[in-house]
């Protein structure tokens, strides 16, 4: 059980004792409870730091008491605007979640009030910039807290068990509101959507303000109106706000005067919401003097101020000027009213800096007078985060607190309180420096030396392979000699493989089951201009042959651009995960697909998602069958036949959520192979895959029992949720506990475990074959030990290159590059690849240095990673777009077609499809270089660019005849220098590709806005939801794409090298 904490209530108060300024005596709780939050934080930090005369210094031991007096700072900080200072100053509590440190080791109760453990996650959040951290830390709260109610139940203590019901909900309510702040809104309208209605009217009025920060207004008005109870004025401001969200003006111009009617008094948040809508309604004049009123009656907030010198700027040129200074001079005026503008019922004024999850929405600010769009800065007179911070927050008195942009610092107070906190400095540029291997000029041979030395041996292999792949941009050569295409790695030994001996394992029982999915899927193939549409029926497992421009093929064509070049098959639902089977030499490739329904990721109502759960307890793994013929190179290639499903495996273990071969091919025909299998139910299980007889076909079995199941049963909550081989006979597994344990499957036992990391384990990559000891795992927050990716199939081993490929490592969100790190050199990530969209998945070549790129926007991206990393500042890295899938369901084109198709064969054709799908391909080479159009130049370079050119023309204007072609020549060799990119430019190259500039801003000197295109939403179903290189020799430049759709294409990316 863990203590709580709550701020005294403040009273309601006269303008004339809020215009009073506090004794410095003043008792603390007496400052709350009449409002004077500033003078709150002040005095809680002058107790913390013991600077108070005549009063004794605060007992170290006495953790409640400190505690109490933290939570005063940072709540008092929150409530007065001053969300950055607070989340400056959390960053030094760390984790106050950790156990070894917080928790009294006699009683077992964590010495942290739970209050003061929700508002610091809330604020390290802010303070370091990722939202993330916010929504996972606060799972880890709410596991604490189901801990605890199950705890309680046992002890039947109901009062205990309510208020942990509580909590828990409140964390309910606080992940969707952090959801919303990471523009997750899908994530956070299921979140709400699985949170039962408890009756409660702040917990529904909470809710309703959630979906309308979503811009859900027709839930907003559901969750208020079905509370069961009479409207109240916060179900009312709920409703006016929902017909502001719609553009009901006059109506809720009406509601809003009924509820000013109502409360009787003067209420700042309604009059600027009455004062916006009687805006809209082109009643300026009437809303001016509204919001002249309030700040008559002692209103000042910074919403208030900014939407009033909106309507400023609507007036006429020539007073507009004049009417600002006069709202500064009278604002400045005013004496300190610390807790005017501070009302909580509602949110009167929303904080400066944060975005609570009970916000109103943005309807009711405008930002106009004060925005982007405002031109005129020398007259904008909207106080800055800075300035507030600066001359509201810190100064113990008011003083003249009038400020403008053109001063860029804050305005100095009359009086100076010695014991005011400075402001923490804020700046968006970063300072990075290296001095190291890879500092920049270096050459390709230090390179490789340091990567691959200082055996000669090891830098031989590494300049074999960087010659084999080097010349070629972004797709694999097809083999013409020894000396070209895919190549086993050269980092084992010859006969590692043979040498490995497998285990046999028992069968398993078997039964039927399917995935049918609702209606047929139609699919535009081909090039622009020239596509055919062919439907797959729905659960009929069907699949067909392309050729090179993606268009259908069959056996009898002869020429040369009808001859295959892949395959393209329907699974009927999402593919999670697939892998290619390790096949013996001479064998048809195989792959296993693990698919879910779609239905799975739809959002239904309570009643049926309740039916629906039961169904998610059966698994389903397909595996389908590619011909291959050989030609006479000896090369492998697809043979025009379509692809055959061979088996289906289903189970009741949960959905299949990852699968992965065992990396050694088997000795025997009797099996294929043996399969990892991480399931729902949070375990890791491996099958022993039979072989299918040459006359049978498409078999259909359950398995009962596994070949290993691999688990920790006795400790309750902690499941698998990634998994890889290691070597033949182990795996590693990641656990939700953020631990790594090493299994061995024969002897079946647990030989290690590690705490590495303290959250959940999203992926984990084995450096098998050359280095298995090497083993990378990414949490979903917190530390990691090789990087940082927030999704699955997003880090990969790549043995010829000895290191991983995973998503680049970044704070920003909008962070789309793909980084390498080599095993001699795990923290430093070099960039590989950068993509318009945001990525969901990757594929690393097993034969190749050949990298694979999915994106959320439905395209496929190739480039050579070794091209990227050894280039030289001549070379220009090139990449390639292999395809772009585009899907649209049945509801957003159904209606329409039927409606004008004058042929009812056609409109019967349309009701049965469930979905159409588009995929397009012919795209040239593009250059892979991630700053291309992601910065724009600034002044001062602009500026610096121009001097040196006029400098140059001078010197120029003094020579003759050919020394004037030279100069001229140099000049240009010189300037194309200065744009030069250098692959191994630490300096330069390994700085954020969000967009922020390192050295200057845009012309009015502030930084240069993110670039937030990669943020662009697309169709769910369009995303690329996982990739797969071919392991084997004969088959390594053949890849497995899988799109949320539900369609796999299967190609061969080989291109012919003279």
């Amino acid at each position: 059980m863990t203590s709580e904490l709550s701020l005294p209530r403040s009273k309601q108060t006269s303008v004339e004792e809020l215009q009073e300024t506090p004794a410095p005596d003043t008792p603390l709780d007496e400052l709350l409870a009449r409002g004077f939050y500033r003078a709150a934080a002040i005095a809680a930090v002058q107790e913390l730091t013991s600077t108070i005369p005549d009063k004794p210094a605060i007992d170290p031991a006495d953790h409640s008491r400190i505690f109490n007096l933290l939570y005063i700072r940072l709540s008092c900080l929150t409530l007065i605007d001053a969300m950055p200072l607070a989340a400056q100053e959390v960053k030094a509590f760390e984790d106050l979640n950790n156990p070894m440190v917080y928790v009294d080791q006699l009683t077992g109760e964590h010495l942290v009030p739970w209050d003061l453990r929700v508002l610091n996650v809330r604020l390290q959040a802010l303070g370091f910039g990722d939202p993330r951290r916010a929504v996972m830390s606060f799972h880890d709260l709410a596991r604490e807290a189901r801990h605890n109610i199950a705890q309680a139940t046992a002890d039947h203590d109901n009062s205990a068990r309510e208020l942990w019901k509580d909590r828990l909900y409140a964390l309910g309510l606080k992940i969707a509101g952090a959801l919303v702040e990471m523009d997750d809104l899908s994530g956070a309208a299921h979140q709400l959507t699985s949170l039962k209605d408890r009756g409660d009217g702040k917990v529904s009025l909470a809710r309703a303000l959630l979906w309308l920060h979503i811009g859900n207004a027709d839930e907003a008005r559901r969750v208020v109106s079905g509370s069961g109870s009479s409207l109240n004025a916060g179900d009312k401001t709920v409703l006016a706000l929902a017909d502001m969200a719609d553009g009901e003006f006059e109506t809720a111009l009406d509601k809003w005067r009924a509820i000013e009617e109502g409360e009787g008094e003067m209420d700042e948040m309604v009059g600027m919401n009455t004062a916006v809508c009687l805006l809209y309604l082109g009643k300026m004049e009437e809303a001016r003097t509204l919001l002249e009123g309030l700040v008559s009656s002692g209103f000042s907030s910074h919403t208030l101020l900014q939407n009033l010198s909106t309507i400023y700027e609507l007036c006429a040129e020539r007073t507009k000027k004049g009417l600002k200074l006069r709202l500064a001079e009278r604002v400045a005026a005013m004496e300190e009213s610390s807790a005017r503008g501070l009302k909580l019922a509602f949110g009167a004024t929303r904080p400066c800096g944060s975005q609570n999850a009970a916000d109103p929405p943005k309807g009711e600010e405008l930002d106009a007078g004060g925005g982007e769009d405002d031109d005129d800065d020398d007259d904008d007179v909207v106080l800055s985060h800075d300035d507030e911070d600066g001359s509201v927050v810190e100064s113990d008195a008011s003083g003249n607190v009038k400020a403008s942009r053109r001063a860029k610092k804050p305005t100095k107070a009359s009086t100076i309180d010695s014991n005011a906190i400075e402001p923490y400095p804020f700046s968006k540029k970063t300072t990075r420096a290296y001095e190291g291997p890879f500092k920049r000029q270096r050459k390709t041979p230090h390179i490789l030396q340091y990567m691959y030395g200082p055996a000669e041996a090891h830098t031989k292999l590494a300049y074999g392979m960087l010659n084999r792949f080097y010349h070629l941009e972004t797709l694999p050569g097809r083999p013409v000699d020894d000396s070209s295409g895919p190549l086993l790695t050269p980092w084992v030994p010859e006969g590692v493989g043979p040498r490995q001996k497998l285990v046999k394992l028992s069968k398993a029982g078997m039964a039927p089951y399917l995935v049918k999915p609702d209606g047929n899927l139609a699919v535009l193939l081909g090039p622009y201009g020239e596509q055919q549409e062919i439907t797959f029926p729905g659960g009929a497992n069907r699949g067909v042959c392309l050729n090179g421009a993606d268009l259908p093929t069959d056996s009898h064509a002869r020429d040369e651009r009808s001859q295959p070049k892949g395959w393209m098959l329907d699974a009927g639902g999402l593919v999670l995960s697939l892998a290619w089977a390790y096949r013996p030499e001479n064998t048809d490739p195989v792959l296993a697909l693990c698919v879910v329904p779609h239905s799975d990721q739809h959002h239904p109502n309570t009643a049926e998602r309740d039916a629906h759960l039961g169904s998610r307890k059966h698994g389903i793994i397909q595996f389908w069958k590619f011909p291959a013929k050989k030609t006479k190179q000896e090369d492998m290639v697809p043979k025009a036949e379509p692809p055959i499903l061979l088996r289906t495996l289903m189970f009741d273990w949960g959905r299949a959520r990852r699968i992965k071969w065992c990396p050694v091919p088997p000795t025997e025909g009797s099996i294929m192979g043996l399969l990892g299998l991480l399931t729902g139910d949070g375990k890791v299980r491996v099958l022993e895959i039979e072989n299918v007889r040459p006359k049978e076909r498409s078999t259909f079995s359950k398995v009962d029992t596994p070949a290993f199941t691999l688990s920790i049963p006795d400790e309750y909550g902690v499941e698998a949720t990634a998994f890889a081989w290691v070597n033949i006979n182990r795996i590693v597994i990641g656990y939700t506990d953020g631990s790594l344990a090493l299994w061995s499957l024969y002897p079946l036992a647990l030989l290690s475990r590690h705490p590495v990391h303290t959250t959940y384990v999203v992926d984990i990559a084995s450096g098998y074959p050359s280095r298995p000891y090497l083993v990378a795992s990414s949490p979903s927050t917190g530390f990691t030990r090789t990087t940082i990716t927030t999704q699955p199939n997003l880090l990969q081993w790549n043995d010829p290159l000895q290191g991983f490929v995973s998503c680049y490592p970044s704070g920003s969100v909008t962070e789309t590059s793909v980084g390498f790190m080599h095993h001699r050199y795990f923290p430093h990530v070099r960039r590989v690849a950068d993509s318009p969209s945001l990525l969901t998945c990757l594929a690393a070549g097993y034969t190749h240095p050949f990298l694979l790129t999915g994106l959320r926007d439905g395209s496929v991206w190739a480039c050579n990673a070794a091209n990227k990393i050894f280039a030289t500042r001549q070379d220009r890295p090139l990449k390639l777009k292999v395809l772009e899938h585009e899907y649209r369901p049945a509801e957003r084109f159904n209606a329409s077609a039927v409606r004008d198709s004058d042929d009812a064969a056609m409109a019967e054709k349309l009701k049965q499809v469930r979905a159409a799908v588009r995929i397009l391909g012919g795209w040239g080479e593009e250059p892979n270089v991630w700053r291309i159009d992601r910065r724009r130049p600034t002044q001062k370079s602009s500026k610096k660019k121009t001097t040196k050119k006029k400098a140059k023309g001078k010197k120029k204007a003094r020579t003759a005849g050919k020394k004037k072609a030279k100069g001229a020549a140099e000049e240009e060799e010189e300037e194309d220098d200065d744009d030069d990119v250098d692959a191994m430019d630490v300096d330069e190259d390994e700085e954020s590709s969000a967009g922020e500039e390192s050295e200057g801003g845009d012309e009015d000197g502030e930084p240069v806005a993110k670039d937030t295109r990669s943020m662009i939403n697309h169709e769910p179903f369009t995303r690329i939801m996982v990739m797969e290189w071919n392991p084997n020799l004969e088959y390594g430049c053949w890849a497995a794409i899988a799109a949320a759709s539900g369609l796999v294409r299967v190609m061969d990316l080989a291109v012919d090298v003279d």
